[in-house]
């Protein structure tokens, strides 16, 4: 959970270490409906070394859980933060289309 700016910070620092390769995925609210049908991609979530909340449908769903949700950390919010961090060093981001 990435409660505050802070903890932000600090995500963007361990990710951005550059002895560590460390695998990045984001939960939404589509996710969360893929994995009730999908054990695959169910397992690929879960294989992830950090799993971020992105958008309010997944807030909602933390809140109805009665857990705090924290920052919404989205690709277009955050990646940019984060490739920031690497700046005059060279990082691969991959993403897929695949039929989950």
């Amino acid at each position: 959970m990435v409660s505050d700016v802070d903890d932000e910070q600090a995500l963007i620092d361990a990710l951005s270490r550059p002895d560590v390769t460390t695998v990045l995925g984001f939960a939404n609210a589509h996710a969360m409906n893929l994995v009730a049908a999908n054990t695959d991609y169910f397992n690929a979530l879960l294989a992830t070394d950090v799993l971020l909340r992105d958008g309010s449908g997944m807030a909602i769903l933390f809140r109805r859980l009665g857990l705090e949700p924290g920052l919404n950390m989205n690709g277009t919010d955050f990646i940019p933060k984060l490739l920031a961090a690497f700046k005059g060093r060279r990082v691969a981001f991959w993403g897929l289309k695949s039929p989950f």
